[in-house]
């Protein structure tokens, strides 16, 4: 968790169903985002590639939106 804490960057949990414990990550530091994908195992990327696809997506641009345009490279320089 410390260096979770230490970390100034956006976050989002995208978690599954079955990581409900005390234990969870999004149990030990409630205040961060969290998506649950049902339906999963331990590789939700794996098991339902499209919603995770979507979700991830979505923080992305919103990430990319809170950002401004200077977080952006321009393509000639990548």
């Amino acid at each position: 968790m410390p260096a979770l804490k230490a970390y100034p960057g956006p976050v989002l949990i995208v978690d599954t169903a079955g990581n409900e414990g005390p234990g969870s990550i999004h149990a030990l530091a409630p205040a961060l985002p969290h998506k649950v994908i049902a339906g999963t195992s331990h590789w939700p990327q794996l098991d339902k590639p499209a919603e995770f696809n979507a979700i991830l997506d979505e923080f992305l641009a919103s990430v990319g939106a809170s950002a401004g345009p200077s977080a952006a490279a321009p393509a000639d320089t990548l």
